[in-house]
């Protein structure tokens, strides 16, 4: 069976990606396909660069607004949601989050992810013996939060804090211990199964994180140093997500992905933007300035009175997780908006790590033969007076024979 094919736009934040797709949906008759983990959530707009009402009328935007902000919502969701508009006919992807645009492109090591969490539960993995040691690592956590709050002055915000802390050796193996991981495995008690079994692993290890930064990745390299060392350490979400897999697996995740490696489930052509570092940075700071005389602060205001705070995974997203710290009073606005300029800078560098080593045409996993297209474009798109018709035309033959392929292969 043939596998299904799609065009996709990729590259760090701010490099031009929508401008871009606009333009080629436009020239192609293709709806776009959002590939953003916060353009998922309803409400998320201004900090999310969502497209606007002007955009959506040109051309079809989709996979955006999918659930509230208080909603979880994996890759595997998007990549269910995804294939769902891929069977209706071709699209173009277009957007930052590349473990998203991984899930629909590749089939998940070990099988379905839900199944793997629904056999870390029946096997009582989530130990309620470890209960303590939850409550002992957010109260860790909430001290760690206040001593960096009291400790935020000037130019030295949190944010630039806690990305300078890196792992803090000890302290994070210590941490990492009362939240639950001993003896360089996961720890797996034979206790009752917690209700929400992931959801209490995981605040449990953001608990952990706050208490000690690094902690996180410090525990995944004793479970697993060969998926440790593919995540930098201040990832915290990717290794986080790779300690549960290891957790819902019951060994190492990098054993399972080892016997049954990921396959490809889609052929992509890929688009990938590598701008300038430098260029790129002033480009990153004067759109988080576009983004706050745009109104990002009242909108986190009304998000956070509707009831949305941290606790939420939505409201942790780059730029939210800042502005709710100046809110509650532990950063000024000034710092709060340097700080979320610094973190999309290193954002936008891990981006462009991803998209070099994980969506290359042969995958650093084995599954090669899912990129069948890739044109890299050093061009910063993003200038409205760059044209696009010149940018383009070295390499838009190959796109048009790509989505001829796709409009043969639907017909």
């Amino acid at each position: 069976m043939s596998l299904p094919r799609a065009l996709a736009i990729v590259g760090p934040t701010a490099s031009g990606k929508s401008r871009l797709a606009v333009w080629l949906a436009e020239r192609l008759g293709l709806p776009v396909l959002c590939c953003d983990s916060v353009q998922v959530y309803r409400g998320l707009d201004i900090g999310s660069a969502k497209p606007g009402p002007e955009l959506r009328a040109r051309v079809p935007h989709k996979l955006i607004d999918l659930v509230a902000p208080d909603a979880e919502f994996s890759a595997g969701d998007y990549a269910a949601a995804a294939h769902v508009e891929l069977a209706r006919g071709p699209g173009l992807f277009a957007g930052g989050t590349g473990f998203y645009l991984r899930a629909v492109g590749w089939t998940h090591s070990g099988g379905d992810v839900a199944d793997a969490e629904r056999g870390a539960q029946r096997s009582g993995a989530i130990a309620a013996t470890h209960r303590e040691d939850v409550a002992d690592a957010s109260a860790r956590g909430a001290a760690g939060e206040a001593g960096r709050a009291a400790g935020t002055s000037g130019g030295a915000t949190g944010e630039a804090g806690r990305e300078a802390a890196g792992t803090s050796g000890g302290a994070a193996d210590e941490v990492g211990r009362e939240a639950g991981t001993r003896g360089g495995e996961v720890a797996r008690g034979g206790g009752p199964v917690a209700e929400a079994g992931r959801a209490e692993f995981t605040a449990r290890w953001e608990a952990a994180e706050r208490a000690a930064p690094g902690a996180v990745h410090a525990a995944l390299s004793r479970v697993d140093p060969e998926t440790a060392r593919a995540i930098h350490p201040r990832n915290v979400v990717r290794a986080l997500r790779a300690l549960w897999l290891c957790e819902a697996h019951g060994q190492p995740v990098s054993r399972v992905r080892e016997v049954d490696p990921s396959r490809p489930r889609a052929r992509l052509g890929l688009i990938v933007l590598e701008p300038a570092v430098d260029a790129l940075d002033r480009a990153i700071d004067a759109r988080c300035d576009a983004m706050m005389r745009a109104g990002f602060l009242a909108e986190v205001e009304m998000l956070r009175r509707a009831g949305y705070d941290a606790r939420h995974k939505s409201m942790r997203s780059l730029g939210y997780r800042q502005l709710l710290e100046h809110l509650e009073g532990h950063l000024s606005l000034a710092d709060a908006v340097a700080a979320i300029k610094l973190a999309t800078r290193h954002y936008a560098r891990r981006q462009r790590t991803y998209f070099r080593h994980q969506l290359a045409a042969h995958d650093v996993s084995g599954a090669s033969g899912a990129v069948a297209l890739r044109i890299a474009v050093a061009a910063p798109l993003w200038e409205p007076a760059l044209d696009l018709s010149r940018e383009t035309g070295a390499w838009l033959p190959r796109v048009e024979q790509f989505i001829g392929s796709i409009a043969g292969a639907s017909s």
